[in-house]
């Protein structure tokens, strides 16, 4: 018997729930979801928006050290272009 087991994956298409009043302030379920569910969840996720953060400006106190990706380059490296 192999090891190797064969992952199946689903993708279910998403639909857009606007959460707050601006058109960021939006997160998507699937679209399989019964409309009772996703009333639900619409409820309780507009219930505590105010708990998101939508922008960096939401997040006033987060230090940019943590929260900033960096990459590690070399600069005297020579680019190359990736083989396709």
């Amino acid at each position: 018997m192999s090891s190797f087991r064969k992952i199946l994956t689903f993708e279910e298409p998403m639909t857009f729930l606007q959460l707050g009043t601006q058109s960021n302030q939006c997160t998507k379920v699937g679209s399989m979801v019964t409309l009772s569910l996703k009333s639900g969840i619409k409820e309780v996720l507009q219930r505590n928006v105010d708990l998101f953060a939508w922008s960096p400006t939401d997040m006033p106190n987060i230090n940019l050290e943590f929260t900033c990706h960096k990459l590690a380059l070399q600069p005297e490296a020579k680019p190359i272009t990736q083989q396709k």
